[in-house]
């Protein structure tokens, strides 16, 4: 299984082209010899659960909209725009947060686009570990961008080495997955949401999130809900 919260696991990834297998008929499955049918139900489950991707109209939309912010960010130096993507578990959310993110780079490769060129990281991918504090997130990105992390370095470091590094790597979607696990309740997690914004303002790229039921966090109140939409 790839590994996709660090750059060279996102990077394979986005690179691994799943092929769908020819289809068969029964009577042609039931004439493969067992070795052959293994492997042909081994492509099936592969291809299933790893290169199948259902575009939805509702992903369609979704797909839109991020389109939109990181087109309008780009030319906005404050007062970046994102956007939540909140469901029930099951749903999909990390299937489609994930191809929103591969769709978006492979599009950039196949345009020439700088963001895509030599050492550049268009799209930044971490999960949000549970009861986190901001500095440990900050871990998460440093470990994705694969920055070394000294004993020594404050918050204030990390923050500033992340977001140059995101500001080198012409970064243009970065995507928080599992942000539920920021309950507001916590002041740990206040901190770490704090963060977020923080960080969103200083490298320049497209926060999107995804998160089961967001609305119950308290991320989508008040000064905080109006920063993160």
């Amino acid at each position: 299984m790839i590994e996709i919260a660090t750059k060279e696991g996102w990077r394979e990834h986005v690179d691994t082209a799943y092929e769908r297998p020819a289809p068969v008929t029964s009577e042609e499955l039931r004439a493969m010899s067992f070795g052959d049918r293994a492997l042909y139900n081994q492509g099936r489950a592969q291809y299933s659960q790893a290169g199948a991707f259902v575009r939805t109209p509702q992903f369609e939309a979704f797909q839109r909209a991020v389109r939109d912010r990181v087109m309008l960010n780009a030319y906005r130096r404050v007062g970046k725009l994102g956007l939540i993507l909140s469901g029930e578990p099951g749903q999909g959310k990390t299937t489609s947060l994930v191809e929103i993110g591969r769709a978006h780079e492979r599009r950039r490769r196949d345009t020439g686009h700088p963001a895509a060129g030599p050492g550049m990281l268009p799209v930044v991918y971490v999960a949000v570990p549970a009861q986190c504090s901001a500095k440990a997130l900050m871990h998460e990105f440093a470990r994705f961008l694969g920055l070394p992390v000294l004993s020594r370095m404050t918050y204030g470091d990390l923050l500033e080495a992340v977001s140059n590094a995101l500001r080198r790597c012409s970064t243009e979607l970065v995507l928080v997955d599992d942000v539920h696990h920021l309950d507001l309740k916590y002041r740990q997690n206040v901190e770490a949401s704090d963060m977020l914004k923080q960080l969103s303002e200083r490298c320049g790229g497209t926060f999107v999130y995804a998160g089961i039921a967001v609305e119950g966090t308290g991320l989508l109140d008040g000064s905080r809900g109006g920063a993160a939409i």
